[in-house]
């Protein structure tokens, strides 16, 4: 399914979620909004990380990166 919808590894999405559990100790024993500003943060690097690994792969021609003009995933290199 992820191979159709072209979304990619989720090594940056796993390691995300696994440091956003490790914040639960900050809301335990600190304040709530303090948690969750921290899982805001950890949310927007994840996102930083995976935007310029996107853009890295698509310099290079990553096929799985490749999107036609219109916007739709491209079937061949001659979309590119």
């Amino acid at each position: 399914m992820r191979r159709l919808l072209q979304i990619g590894a989720v090594r940056l999405r796993a390691a995300a979620a696994v440091l956003v559990l490790t914040t639960t100790a900050i809301g335990a024993l600190g304040a709530l909004e303090v948690q969750l500003v921290v899982i805001t943060a950890m949310l927007a690097v994840m996102l930083v990380l995976e935007w310029r690994e996107f853009l890295s792969a698509d310099s290079v021609g990553h096929p799985a990166r490749r999107v036609s003009n219109s916007g739709a995933p491209a079937t061949g290199p001659e979309l590119r």
